[in-house]
């Protein structure tokens, strides 16, 4: 069973057949990139974050549904949300690390491994509540549009959180001297 059926039941109005191949879709990716650790898989870290991603998806789902009917002047307000909840995805990233990062990363790699899983979960989150679906469909590759544009704003919104946050952690270091 997948997370789309799991958890995502009831937040959800019932996704189409070919939204619901995509999640799934969508779901392998973030499973592939989970590094199989002896005590940790991706299952075990869906129970532990699925709160806290359900939750983002119904936030999500409200703010498409307060910018209803959806004109083109709503769209900085879409994105502006979704980089915003970078932040959260990060904490949620930061919680899975030890499944997505192996032993003997560099920091770039750390870095990027992180910023990579965590916009896969941004699209993900994005693709659940889809606030689009219905909307430029006479748009030629509307779906690879849409998901380069949400790619971009969460890539540059974890990069500059991941940044944040280690800038942080390191000054709180050096501040106690460690």
């Amino acid at each position: 069973m997948s997370f789309v059926d799991n958890y995502l039941t009831d937040p959800l109005a019932p996704l189409s057949d070919k939204a619901k191949a995509n999640l799934e879709k969508l779901e392998s990716d973030l499973r592939e990139q989970i590094q199989a650790l002896d005590s940790t898989s991706f299952d075990d870290m869906l129970k532990q974050h699925s709160s806290e991603i359900i939750d983002l998806v119904n936030r999500f789902k409200k703010a498409s549904e307060e910018l209803r009917p959806f004109k083109l002047g709503n769209i900085p307000s879409l994105f502006r949300f979704i980089y915003n909840i970078a932040y959260e995805v990060h904490q949620i990233v930061a919680g899975m690390s030890s499944a997505i990062i192996k032993d003997g990363m560099t920091d770039a790699q750390k870095h990027q491994a992180k910023v990579d899983f965590g916009q896969k979960l941004i699209y993900f989150i994005y693709m659940a509540v889809n606030p689009l679906k219905d909307y430029f469909v006479w748009l030629p590759f509307k779906a690879t549009i849409e998901k380069k544009l949400i790619f971009w704003l969460s890539g540059m919104a974890l990069n500059s959180v991941v940044d944040l946050f280690k800038t942080h952690t390191l000054n709180t270091g050096i501040q106690r001297g460690f």
